[in-house]
């Protein structure tokens, strides 16, 4: 009950002034917060394209998606976030649960070479991390989205806000996404609360001002 009061807050909390411009509230650039943990940005780039596929028909509707502006700055930190997360991942996956008993032989410990036999979790793919534009993109070309370049007054206009939320300092981390849908009849502004690995909290919220 918590999370579902926040996530409704964040629809029509954050878009208060809407009714004093025609009821409808300027759609602004993209931001997403930049320590937004990867399992989350997967997360929400998934139930985000879930979430447009029941608004529009994927195999017929075009979107715009209103990316977000990054210094040059801000581009080197992505960058060295996605190789610091990408050497985690395969250090984590190389690493084995427990090491064999001191004394026994694990069967298939050596290949017949003699040498140690590889890990079959090191010969694993390791998932490669994505920042939220990354996945989310391809979550909607995948699902039979198109996406355009401009704004063509046609296509619905997609942007979003992502940032931790304000918790207790006893309370776990919590992150909310809130995407804002505009297309020729109606504007949509769509929440949802997450954990820290990209668990939702509760189900999404929307608003919607015709």
């Amino acid at each position: 009950m918590k999370y579902a009061l926040i996530v409704f807050g964040l629809c029509f909390g954050l878009s208060g002034c809407a009714a004093h411009r025609q009821g409808v509230p300027e759609q602004r650039q993209s931001y997403v917060h930049e320590q937004l943990p990867f399992a989350v940005s997967e997360a929400m780039a998934k139930d985000a394209m879930a979430r447009l596929a029941v608004l529009y028909p994927p195999g017929r509707t075009a979107l715009y998606l209103q990316k977000p502006v990054l210094s040059p700055e801000q581009v080197k930190r992505a960058r060295e976030r996605l190789a610091g997360e990408k050497a985690a991942r395969l250090v984590q996956a190389q690493t084995p649960v427990s090491a064999p008993a001191k004394g026994r032989k694990g069967k298939g410990s050596k290949s017949q070479s003699g040498q140690p036999a590889e890990s079959p979790i090191a010969q694993l793919a390791v998932p490669e991390p994505r920042l939220f534009i990354d996945a989310f993109e391809s979550e909607l070309r995948q699902a039979g989205f198109r996406i355009v370049s401009a704004a063509d007054g046609e296509s619905p206009r997609v942007s979003w806000t992502i940032d931790r939320l304000a918790t207790e300092p006893h309370e776990p981390e919590s992150w909310y996404l809130r995407l804002q849908v505009a297309d020729r009849q109606v504007r949509r502004i769509v929440s949802r609360v997450y954990d820290g690995r990209g668990v939702a909290r509760a189900g999404f919220a929307e608003g919607r001002m015709e």
